[in-house]
């Protein structure tokens, strides 16, 4: 069974969050919080998800005994409603029938393999497994190598070519089999850890970057509701399909899926749930580093054997829910050519009432992060092949930065400045992100500058693509393959349909300007700074004496949320002023008379 994208972080998110309103709603009218919430005049119904009844099955798949079933989502859960957790896709056994006997393997003058690989007799006994199972290494009185000496396999490439969801979701599965030589011994140099590394026969060219990019980004929102559009964004650049994502898959997977794992997932959560109050501030931290690029061949490349019996097993009666578990898989597009390193990403809570009250700045926040130092990336680089630590003078003993950076309440009474951290992170090894975690969950040290270089020396050994040129999946299925064309024409017709499954524009619209976001099968409403509720349907407050301040202004003053450029061998410098762009958002709802008759009410 198949089921659908779903958020499920973000339905109990909602969930909750509509209960909390409504006790709060209750206590006020002096009621037993358990009554009935009594909903806003301008409060869309509640609207619950509604699926398409079950199509007809399909005729029973003869070499699988298999027959399967779909229907469609007509709109997602919204302001509340129920969140679409169906299933999608259905299958049952039937009889087998015919002959599905795969066709005798000829390889002709080649060398066939025990599971059936054909490759070329130079290949036998040369040390490399070019069968996949060993079976051209057996039986050899003698090897010889392709190499002179033994080479170190070039760890992030076996990245290369990995698959890609429109929507954003990491595939599980590479198309390619990046551990095939075709007895070549192509390398590369990488002058950060002075060593040679092969290069698969995949791949057609590899270069490490002789420097690594040194400059990270802070920027300031009021709103988190603008740094949720601002990742979502830029998870799904390069796919017009809206403001619509799908971390993970339920059941049978048919679901839309995404580029944030389960942690980035629960802290999307907790982010637009610090929208709830009125008083913070976010303080977003970037950096980017490109460690090499690469460009796969066009031809003549390896394929994986599971990708290759994946493809036999699609039934050649096209049913969407079977096909959309395949694109999960292994992406509805791979990645020809490309960069690899890492995306650091930082989201910092902060309380403007204390900052405030403490006169302290956003400068000055960042300075004691040491967001502001001026630090050698690419010293760092050089000195994780020796395990060497980087220090970093972020001057931490002054009586501003302890307050800013203290993880717990310094007395009963004191309040952080910092009141949360949201990781983003993108790439790293599994000690840096075991001891990030570590670090998000105690907070007992801050998660400064020093993290950021841990981060920069673990991609050496765990790079993931920052950077990409992009090729429909259904373009690798083999010519020679048994019903090549149906498959190949199913999977772009799969690729349509599952844009279209998950599309923004199975929700209502939001009010006053609201923008409106899919998130794995609920639909929520993005606000602007003036207006508040599941529809944004409610004008805020007004408060004339704001505590927000830009970047370096004095407390108490206030000013528009911006970005700064930070690099290891330039001065910090204002850069631009951050504006969310919306333009893939569906199309949002004007600002009424009698809302405006509302806010200057609120004021």
């Amino acid at each position: 069974m198949t089921g659908i994208p779903l958020y499920a972080f973000l339905v109990s998110s909602v969930t909750l969050l509509s209960i909390s309103e409504s006790k709060e709603r209750a206590t006020v009218d002096n009621d037993p919080p358990w009554s009935r919430a009594k909903r806003a005049v301008n409060t869309p119904a509640a609207i619950a998800c509604e699926l398409s009844p079950w199509g007809q099955w399909s005729s029973c798949q003869p070499c699988q005994g298999l027959r399967y079933r779909s229907r469609k989502i007509v709109r997602f859960g919204q302001f509340g409603g129920r969140t679409c957790t169906d299933i999608l896709s259905t299958e049952e056994t039937c009889p087998l029938t015919g002959n599905c006997e795969e066709l005798p393997v000829n390889c002709g003058n080649n060398f066939q393999c025990e599971n059936g690989r054909c490759i070329p007799r130079r290949l036998k006994c040369n040390e490399d497994n070019d069968c996949g199972d060993f079976s051209d290494e057996d039986d050899c009185e003698s090897f010889r190598s392709p190499c002179a000496k033994v080479l170190e396999p070039l760890e992030i490439g076996h990245t290369a070519g990995s698959g890609l969801i429109i929507f954003g979701m990491e595939p599980r599965k590479s198309p390619f089999n990046n551990k095939f030589y075709n007895g070549l011994c192509e390398n590369v140099f990488d002058s950060n850890r002075r060593t040679r590394f092969r290069i698969p026969w995949n791949i057609g060219f590899f270069s490490f970057q002789t420097q690594a990019t040194q400059a990270f980004t802070t920027e300031v929102y009021e709103s988190s509701t603008e740094v949720v559009t601002k990742i979502m964004e830029e998870t799904t650049s390069g796919f017009n399909v809206g403001l619509s994502l799908t971390t993970k898959s339920n059941k049978v997977d048919a679901t839309a899926g995404v580029g944030f794992n389960l942690n980035k997932s629960r802290n999307l959560e907790v982010l637009l749930s610090h929208n709830q109050s009125q008083t913070n501030e976010y303080l977003r931290v970037k950096g980017q580093i490109q460690l090499a690029k690469f460009h796969m061949r066009n031809k003549r490349y390896m394929l994986d054997d599971d990708f290759i019996i994946d493809l036999k097993n699609l039934p050649r009666e096209y049913d969407k829910g079977v096909y959309f578990k395949f694109l999960e898989s292994y992406g509805t597009h791979y990645s020809s050519a490309g960069t690899l390193g890492g995306d650091y990403q930082m989201v910092y809570v902060l309380d403007k009432s204390e900052m405030m009250k403490d006169r302290i700045t956003n400068e000055q926040v960042k300075r004691c992060l040491g967001f502001d130092a001026n630090f050698n990336i690419q010293q760092s680089l050089m000195e994780a092949h020796n395990s060497t630590k980087v220090g970093v003078n972020l001057n931490l003993n002054t009586d501003t930065c302890r307050k800013i950076t203290k993880g717990s309440y310094t007395s009963k009474t004191e309040k952080p400045i910092i009141k949360d951290v949201l990781s983003f992170v993108s790439g790293g090894d599994t000690v840096f992100l075991t001891k990030l975690n570590v670090l998000l969950s105690e907070r007992m040290q801050p998660l400064d500058v020093s993290v950021y270089m841990d981060w920069a020396r673990s991609l050496i050994h765990a790079a993931v693509l920052v950077r990409q040129q992009v090729v429909p999946v259904y373009s690798l299925v083999p010519v020679t393959m048994r019903d090549a064309t149906v498959i190949r024409q199913n999977l772009e017709r799969a690729i349509s349909d599952y844009e279209a499954e998950y599309s923004v524009c199975k929700c209502a619209p939001c009010m006053n300007g609201g923008t409106v976001i899919q998130l794995d099968g609920q639909c929520r409403c993005l606000c602007s700074m003036m207006f508040q509720g599941l529809a944004c349907e409610i004008p805020k407050p007004q408060n004339k004496g704001k505590a927000g301040y830009p970047m370096g202004g004095a407390a108490g003053q206030s000013g528009p949320p911006v970005a700064t450029t930070n690099k290891s061998v330039a001065d910090s410098a204002w850069a631009h002023r951050v504006k969310v762009s919306h333009v893939r958002g569906r199309t949002r709802a004007p600002v009424t008379a009698e809302t405006q008759d509302q806010m200057e009410e609120a004021k």
